[in-house]
């Protein structure tokens, strides 16, 4: 191998080296970032609900999530869980009355809703 051959390949790979513990370098602070999620921690997708007719369970609780400009996670240990999952599900225009919101266990949370019938297109 002639010599400028060989620098040209020592560089090569040194630079790969080098890019490579940057990359992996942004991924450990990314992680190291990432808040611990809470055994307590639940998805709004995670609520078990009867959604109205017409709609299935995830669409309405996207929904839900959309009109009650809740968070993606929620936490069953925040003090106004329950009031402030009653608000989201009001605003929905399909849900009429929110009759209980139960925390079930550490992640498990329950509404029972009452539904408004589906307006014609």
């Amino acid at each position: 191998m002639t010599h400028r051959f060989r620098s040209l390949l020592t560089r090569i790979v040194l630079t790969a080296g080098a890019a490579t513990l940057v990359i992996l370098g942004i991924l450990a602070v990314g992680e190291w970032l990432r808040p611990a999620r809470s055994p307590s921690a639940f998805s709004i997708r995670a609520i078990d609900c009867e959604p109205p007719a017409g709609l299935n369970h995830d669409e309405f609780l996207e929904q839900v999530h959309y009109y009650g400009q809740l968070p993606e996670v929620l936490d069953t240990r925040e003090k106004v869980l329950h009031d402030r999952l009653r608000t989201a599900f009001l605003k929905h225009p399909r849900v009429e009355q929110v009759i209980e919101v139960t925390i079930t266990g550490p992640a498990q949370v329950r509404v029972q809703a009452t539904y408004r019938p589906e307006e014609p297109r």
